[in-house]
């Protein structure tokens, strides 16, 4: 069970990192169901993480919903917002 955590974690940091690489990227929050922040780049603030999670929280929720109205049998799983000058990947999961 030890050695399944550690793979885990393993292939988590190394997806991190893999983003963390990639030009034109500020920055990441991990964060649980309640919008509690997990985890967040370490030049990153914890107020803006924290920013980004509660309001990713809320439009996950309305984005989810919106999804079920249109059909009740399919899941949100990734959400791309794209403005002038950001893009912002989330990706939820129960």
């Amino acid at each position: 069970e030890n050695n399944l955590i550690g793979t885990a974690m393993s292939a988590v940091e190394e997806t991190l990192e893999r983003i963390k690489g990639q030009p034109g990227v500020e920055g990441y929050v991990i964060c649980n169901q309640e919008g509690t922040v997990l985890r967040r780049l370490p030049t990153m603030s914890q107020s803006m993480a924290e920013k980004y999670a509660s309001s990713m929280k809320q439009l996950v929720n309305k984005a989810r919903d919106v999804s079920r109205d249109i059909n009740p049998r399919e899941q949100l799983r990734n959400l791309r917002i794209r403005t002038k000058t950001r893009e912002i990947l989330v990706s939820h999961d129960k």
